[in-house]
């Protein structure tokens, strides 16, 4: 009896070990190290609300025009994006170094930012928005750069206070010339109601809309030279 009940410990000994671990001489795992996001990244050129002349012709049409920013931390790659602001059309270009060149149309206003990333994760930083005018082939003056939709925010609904509703954009202008405003709104998705011209602040009350309608807006902006520029259409709800 003594004999079966040494044997019944050293098996609840044994099986007692192998469940914690033992003596087996492995080491203890090494904890993660915290993923840190990266950092948005700063740009430098092309500088911004500016005439870009440092562009390498490609072509009659084309100039290579050369990118960068300072390098952000904890960042593997990053995704140059540029938008033609007349056309809105997104290019998108990746490196792994803080600088990138794009062939892009002449004479043409554009827009650009950066996408900070990492290898193996979904943590992204974005840098600031900047704007500039390609050098066009005998250019001496240029059109303003698109206007920027601030208010109402493209595709939300509005509650009108006191039955208004406040338009709100921002111009600029590569020349620094003094800008005016004209604006569109109607119920057609391309809008072509003139409700008011001339503007040379850049808000406009709007009165006497239906609830639970959709308007589209636009924003023509001028120049002394009456060279013009067409900000994108937005639209906003009425509130029912």
């Amino acid at each position: 009896m003594k004999k079966y009940s040494r044997l019944i410990l050293l098996l609840f000994l044994a099986n007692t070990l192998a469940f914690c671990g033992g003596d087996s001489g492995g080491e203890e795992p090494t904890p993660e190290t915290p993923t840190i996001p990266p950092a948005a990244a700063t740009l430098t050129a092309p500088a911004n609300n500016e005439l870009c002349v440092s562009g390498t012709t490609v072509n009659a049409e084309l100039s290579e025009v050369a990118f960068s920013w300072e390098p952000s931390e904890h960042t593997d790659s990053y995704d140059l994006e540029i938008t033609n602001l007349n056309s809105g059309v997104l290019s998108v270009y990746n490196s792994t170094t803080p600088g990138n060149t794009a062939s892009l149309v002449k004479g043409e206003p554009y827009e650009w930012k950066v996408v900070s990333k990492q290898t193996n994760s979904n943590d992204e930083a974005i840098s600031e928005t900047w704007k500039f005018y390609l050098e066009g082939s005998g250019e001496t003056n240029y059109a303003p750069f698109p206007a920027e939709i601030v208010s109402p925010a493209p595709g939300t609904s509005v509650n009108p206070s006191g039955g208004i509703v406040q338009l709100a954009w921002k111009g600029s202008d590569v020349d620094n010339t003094e800008l005016r405003y004209d604006i569109y709104l109607d119920t057609n998705d391309q809008p072509s109601t003139l409700i008011a011209e001339n503007l040379t602040i850049e808000d406009f009350e709007v009165t006497d809309l239906t609830s639970g309608t959709t308007y589209f807006w636009k924003v023509v902006s001028k120049d002394a030279q009456n060279n013009t520029s067409n900000s994108l259409i937005s639209s906003f709800k009425v509130a029912q």
